[in-house]
């Protein structure tokens, strides 16, 4: 399995190769009500976190198992209740929040499709252009106050 999940407050990633656990923990906890970049990659048995731009966490899971085969849908923000998820996956409550954008792969992939079921994924609703940090290589947004 792989999972990323809040738990008390922090990100976790979390997947099982078969031979042992790695799980990879954000080094601070989210503030809730912000725009956060979040990339969770695995190659073989090395795992990174990053959070915004914080420091990346890396752990390589345990054992020789380097593949993780997937036979199962993903899922986005919790499964239904007829699934049953990995005690290991630590997940207890379905995610409630706005998720602005996925990417699998490097690509793009439309939340409304691409997934076999979401659960508490709300709209994501702005309030101001610069809630989503769209201004890159240090540039500050400064939203035009007439329109």
């Amino acid at each position: 399995f792989r999972s990323l999940a809040m738990v008390d407050g922090y990100l976790e990633f979390r997947y099982e190769l078969g031979s042992g656990q790695a799980i990879l923990r954000s080094a601070e906890p989210l503030i809730l009500g912000h725009w956060h970049k979040v990339s969770a990659e695995r190659m073989n048995k090395d795992g990174t976190l990053q959070v915004d731009s914080s420091e990346p966490v890396k752990r390589s899971s345990p054992g020789k198992s380097q593949g993780l085969n997937l036979h199962t849908p993903m899922y986005l923000g919790g499964v239904d209740q007829s699934v049953t998820v990995p005690a290991a996956a630590n997940i207890s409550h379905r995610f409630q929040g706005c998720i602005g954008e996925v990417s699998v792969n490097g690509k793009k992939v439309d939340i409304s499709y691409s997934f076999l079921d979401s659960h508490g994924i709300s709209q994501c609703l702005d309030r101001s252009p610069c809630d989503r940090m769209p201004c890159l290589h240090g540039g500050r947004c400064r939203p035009d106050r007439k329109s």
